[in-house]
């Protein structure tokens, strides 16, 4: 509206002129906070958007601990240390007694689990951890107490419920996980994808992306938490393009969208302040391979870049009914491409200009 009624009422030059002078004035600024720890200091505590990651972050530490505090269900606290036991059983040398200092906590992290297991809906930690944990204390032996009062709470538990042990899930040698892609053949798929934004108006089947969503949990992640969770809107024209027009980068294509999908990341996966960007960096190592998946089905994508605008993250939050440690990472178009559309060449740097042998 404001840039509207300027546009009206200033000429061209004096648009020009004053959009010249803003950047000015911002480098101006930038200069003198940056010099200055205790300027650096002051700035942070009068950008809103600074304030908000903080905020989100102590949310998300908040239900971590407090899960913890009240024997609650904290999966990501579980993941985590299953993952750590399973690192302990592949050292070399691997050692007679590990993990002792948080066995005990595991255990009864595996057992509010376990009183939780209704209908399945957590099968993927209950067998995964159940076996890592038979596994541990059958290789580890120690008078240690709390390893004492854990394998106790570990045998009283395993008598009363079934684990699928169809499938071993236990850390297996580096021969059985040889891929069998030729680079060429994911070259040519890394050089076919690119930035889509005129899609055909058919359906995105929810199968394919369900496909391209088990790849993307294929990716690393800290500790293995997948601090993240996909929205996906396929079905809903209406809601699609709610979501689509959130971000300013859709404008002028975003009616086109027929399916979008939003990662969020989860700060709840954590509590340490040194791990709050983990979200956003395993949230993203697990987007190429979604996108790579979704390539090889024959749908095409646009990543649509978000902005940590206040006001839009709060639309998002309303739209998919985020928790208050939700971040939103990015969004992703999704649909069959319009084969008369276009896309951009977008040059890449060649590679001696992102990389320096050391």
């Amino acid at each position: 509206m404001l840039k509207s009624l300027l546009k009206k009422i200033i000429p061209e030059r004096g648009i020009w002129f004053l959009a010249e002078s803003l950047e000015s004035f911002k480098f101006f600024i930038n200069r003198i906070i940056k010099s200055n720890t205790f300027f650096v200091a002051i700035s942070l505590s009068f950008n809103k958007n600074y304030i908000r990651e903080h905020k989100a972050f102590l949310e998300g530490a908040f239900i971590y601990e407090n899960s913890r505090k009240k024997n609650s269900l904290n999966i990501h606290f579980l993941r985590r240390n299953v993952h750590r036991i399973e690192k302990g059983m592949i050292m070399r040398p691997r050692r007679s007694e590990f993990a002792v200092r948080f066995i005990y906590q595991t255990v009864v992290a595996f057992k509010v689990l376990v009183e939780n297991n209704k209908n399945d809906f957590l099968r993927s930690e209950f067998d995964w951890s159940f076996q890592v944990l038979d596994q541990y204390f059958k290789i580890v032996s120690s008078q240690n107490v709390n390893y004492i009062k854990a394998n106790e709470i570990f045998k009283s538990l395993s008598e009363h419920f079934n684990v699928d042990k169809a499938t071993v899930k236990l850390p297996f040698p580096n021969s059985n996980a040889i891929s069998k892609v030729t680079f060429d053949d994911f070259l040519d798929l890394n050089i076919s994808r690119k930035s889509v934004r005129w899609f055909s108006k058919k359906t995105v089947p929810s199968e394919l992306i369900n496909k391209a969503l088990n790849v993307a949990l294929q990716s690393p992640s800290s500790c293995n938490r997948l601090p993240y969770r996909y929205f996906i809107s396929n079905t809903d024209l209406k809601l699609t393009n709610e979501i689509a027009n959130v971000s300013p980068g859709t404008i002028g294509w975003s009616e086109n969208i027929p399916a979008i999908a939003v990662l969020v990341g989860q700060q709840r996966a954590f509590s340490n302040v040194a791990n709050r960007h983990s979200i956003y960096v395993d949230s993203c190592l697990s987007v190429m391979p979604f996108v790579l998946a979704l390539e090889s089905l024959g749908l095409r994508t646009c990543l649509i870049n978000w902005a940590d605008i206040p006001e839009n993250e709060d639309k998002m939050k309303g739209l998919l009914g985020l928790g208050e440690d939700e971040k939103v990472i990015v969004s992703i178009a999704i649909g069959y491409p319009e084969h008369e559309g276009y896309v951009a060449y977008s040059q890449r740097k060649y590679i001696n200009e992102i990389s320096q042998f050391i």
